[in-house]
């Protein structure tokens, strides 16, 4: 009579990272949360964060700019800045006031366009990598990627808060560019409008964001037919294209 040999027991899978342990490692061990998105595409938890801190922003400034100055500069500043002069008195504060209240209620909704924002970008670069480069990521996958490596914008949101709330005139914030993380913020921005719209792209926050991108994408890419170094080529040039567009956009005005 045979003796019947036991069961070989079966390795238990390794536990996957919590919430909180993924927002932790996206600033200190990023490779360790783009590696657990492959696990599990989740990415509700760091929209929300970069949501309360994008309406934390937004309380702030509301709360502490004069939003009517704050739509004359912008009006001053457009190009329909003679047509407007050319208004009553009485048109010129109904419609800044209008615009204001257009302001207000923009900010607020900061988190639906951010996550709009994101659902696009998720569909560009599931478009140039998984068609130009066999990355075969799903759509899912590219949303999670996006939203943990966009994390510092919970950084750069709550120093602006900050510097807002602290300044004793906050009516003076360049509201485009209120945080020194890049040149273009010790330039006036009218004197070369070109040339400040390049150097506000050289910024750490978005530098940050393009490098942790690259990772989540070379990481998550099918038999890492990505490398980090194609995935930053790739994104910084695109990123460049933007600036230069952009740039030359805001020159125009």
């Amino acid at each position: 009579m045979s003796t019947p040999i036991p069961p070989v027991p079966t390795e238990a899978a390794p536990a996957g990272l919590s919430g909180p342990q993924r927002i932790v490692n996206t600033f200190f061990a990023p490779s360790r949360t783009f590696e657990d998105i492959r696990r599990k595409s989740s990415w509700w938890v760091p929209w929300l964060l970069i949501a309360i801190s994008s309406l934390i922003f937004a309380f702030v400034f509301v709360h502490k700019v004069d939003l009517v100055h704050f739509a004359r500069q912008q009006m001053e500043q457009s190009s329909r800045a003679a047509a407007f002069e050319q208004l009553p008195p009485e048109q010129r504060e109904t419609q800044l006031k209008f615009v204001a209240k257009i302001i207000e209620v923009s900010f607020y909704f900061s988190p639906l366009y951010i996550l709009l924002g994101v659902l696009i970008v998720a569909a560009v670069l599931m478009a140039i990598f998984n068609f130009g480069f066999e990355a075969a990521i799903p759509y899912s996958r590219y949303l999670a990627i996006i939203f943990y490596a966009c994390l510092p914008l919970i950084i750069s949101g709550l120093l602006g808060a900050l510097i807002v709330y602290m300044h004793p005139d906050p009516n003076t914030i360049d509201i485009r560019n209120p945080i020194a993380s890049n040149p273009a913020y010790f330039m006036d921005p009218s004197n070369n409008k070109f040339v400040y719209g390049l150097l506000s792209g050289v910024e750490i926050f978005r530098i940050w964001i393009i490098f942790l991108l690259a990772s989540g994408i070379s990481i998550n890419s099918i038999k890492g037919k990505v490398r980090h170094g194609t995935a930053l080529t790739v994104l910084f040039t695109i990123y460049a294209f933007v600036v230069v567009l952009r740039a030359a956009w805001n020159a125009r005005s």
